[in-house]
């Protein structure tokens, strides 16, 4: 019983320090979005500083180049909802042709579905992963229009090394705008892909 009670304690310790090494950026994150540049040197990056400036952060994340900011914003939807709806229709496909046909290996592939299970999950690991994805724009993107919310940021970021001003607060709130979405889908989807772990587990 101690043993159990051991690895009990073992495993929730160990979830809750996971759990800090998820939650503590975002924290950072939703508190510097709040703060004018000042204030995000010489506060403490874990709480909030009187007084709040994210209005005004909002503000010069909106202006930046006329405001190009929602443009990669809606770029990336664009790409990755796209991305998303594609994996999902091939793997509908895909799925129709285990059901309906015999080959070689049917088995086999049949168990490597069964470890993603379930269309929901393709959708959003593949919404996720075109989300976050930053070298193939990088790579194949060469107008700024173009560019997804990641890729734009960074650029954005990367003027310092010109000696331009760079609003850092505007450029936070960039990029707690471009997690929000990850957030909600996350939640939005969880019980579907745990679900479709489950199912998965018990077959």
């Amino acid at each position: 019983m101690n043993r159990l009670n051991a690895s009990a304690v073992t495993w929730r310790v160990l979830v809750f320090i996971l759990s800090l090494y998820f939650l503590v950026p975002l924290v950072w994150l939703i508190m510097s979005a709040t703060k004018s540049t000042g204030q995000l040197f010489t506060t403490f990056g874990l709480w909030f500083a009187l007084p709040m400036h994210l209005g005004a952060n909002i503000r010069g994340m909106a202006s930046f180049q006329s405001g190009v900011v929602g443009r990669w914003v809606l770029n990336t939807v664009i790409y990755s909802g796209g991305v998303a709806m594609l994996s999902t229709l091939f793997s509908s496909m895909a799925g129709y042709a285990f059901s309906r046909f015999e080959f070689p290996l049917k088995t086999l592939f049949n168990l490597m579905v069964l470890a993603a299970v379930l269309l929901p999950i393709t959708a959003l690991f593949s919404f996720v992963s075109t989300w976050n994805n930053f070298f193939l724009p990088l790579v194949v993107l060469s107008k700024g229009q173009l560019y997804p919310i990641t890729l734009g940021l960074a650029i954005w970021n990367s003027t310092t090394q010109t000696g331009a001003h760079v609003d850092y607060p505007a450029i936070l709130v960039g990029a707690l705008i471009s997690v929000l979405p990850l957030i909600v889908a996350f939640f939005t989807l969880q019980r579907y892909w745990q679900a479709g772990l489950t199912a998965g587990s018990v077959r």
